[in-house]
């Protein structure tokens, strides 16, 4: 049994024609495409919906879509599912959600991931494969793509229910992939809270653990049997041709017998094609994976990296929280006005409001009330 899973996917400005064109060889190359076709089955994470809808949501970032005839691409490069639990998919409502979904229907497709409506959004699925039951459970960080009553949405994650929805599925499946939309962006590790939920996943039965939307390839580990992936990277999602974002692991996932083998090949995109990378790019991009992997394995690492991490990022979300006087108050160098405005005392409030969990759910609340109804504001 051979499955193959490539990470983040979605038409960009510069290959848009392309992907309406169906042509899948020019995006995806020959060998990209021999892979899909010799797999027995093969999923890809769809980042953002295929619709000609023109009506985005209100939501803080970038909105992201293909076109309903782009989606011909996709079809031609023979995938067989489609995960859509991620940040970028509800961007166009539920028109979008909505469209996308039919294409998969009439296209023959699997999904899993997203839905109409809360029931269907946690949907998963379990595939009979070469006499394997395989399960596959798409989950995403919560963002603006929750499922409201009568609303399409995603599956976000649950950290109550979602470790329990994973047992389930276990106990009918004899092999199971959680494919998770979270992590921090742009960055190779996983964070604290990721890497135990992640962990935790693995204790609830999942034999594989991918996570994606982190735009770059980050590290792996080994973990009471089950292999977790904090980082695919990008398949075929055009942005800067830098170091980070241009490539991405194709994973392909063997079973013959009780032996389980994960086998990850480098992809790289340039000018909105994608490739396998070639030997001398590839072997020095696996040669940094492996080593980040060691890494991971030293007790504390993952912390420090965090702490590191969060202290740089800190300024940025004060600047968030302190609104539009958070560019003047948190990018002056000596801290001065930081003082006046936030005493140490007030540094503490707004720690426990956010880590409270209470006062968290009810500031998240408050904060989406007054949105809905100070949208003019």
């Amino acid at each position: 049994m051979k499955i193959v899973i490539a990470g983040d996917t979605l038409p960009k400005k510069i290959n848009m024609h392309e992907y309406e064109e169906g042509n899948a060889e020019l995006i995806f190359g020959k060998e990209l495409m021999e892979r899909f076709a010799s797999a027995d089955y093969s999923i890809v994470n769809l980042e953002g919906s295929f619709t000609d809808g023109e009506e985005p949501i209100e939501k803080s970032g970038g909105h992201l879509k293909g076109s309903k005839k782009a989606f011909a691409a996709v079809k031609a490069l023979g995938v067989k599912c489609a995960s859509l639990a991620n940040n970028h998919i509800c961007d166009y409502g539920d028109r979008g959600v909505l469209d996308t979904i039919e294409q998969l229907e009439s296209s023959g497709m699997d999904w899993v991931g997203a839905g109409k409506d809360r029931e269907s959004m946690r949907r998963s699925l379990i595939k009979e494969i070469d006499g394997c039951r395989v399960g596959i459970y798409s989950c995403a960080a919560t963002e603006f793509n929750i499922a409201e009553s009568g609303k399409a949405g995603v599956n976000t994650v649950d950290l109550l229910d979602t470790p329990d929805e994973i047992a389930a599925l276990k106990e009918k499946c004899d092999l199971l992939i959680c494919i998770y939309h979270g992590g921090r962006e742009l960055y190779r590790y996983p964070t604290p809270l990721q890497q135990r939920f992640c962990r935790k996943l693995a204790e609830k039965g999942a034999d594989v653990v991918l996570c994606q939307h982190s735009h770059c390839i980050g590290c792996m580990e080994e973990y009471k049997g089950a292999t977790i992936l904090y980082g695919q990277g990008n398949f075929s999602f055009h942005g800067q041709n830098d170091e980070l974002r241009h490539s991405g692991l194709l994973l392909t996932i063997t079973k013959e017998g009780e032996e389980l083998k994960l086998e990850p090949e480098v992809v790289v995109n340039a000018d909105g094609h994608v490739n396998l990378a070639g030997k001398e790019e590839a072997d020095a991009i696996l040669s940094a994976f492996r080593a980040r992997n060691e890494e991971i394995r030293r007790e504390g690492f993952v912390q420090e990296r965090f702490t590191k991490l969060a202290e740089e990022l800190y300024p940025q979300g004060m600047q968030v929280l302190s609104g539009r006087f958070g560019k003047k108050l948190w990018h002056e160098q000596d801290g001065w006005l930081q003082r006046k405005f936030y005493r140490h005392i007030d540094r503490r409030h707004i720690l426990n409001m956010i880590r409270n969990e209470e006062n968290r759910e009810f500031l998240v609340k408050g904060l989406e009330e007054d949105i809905r109804k100070n949208k003019d504001q």
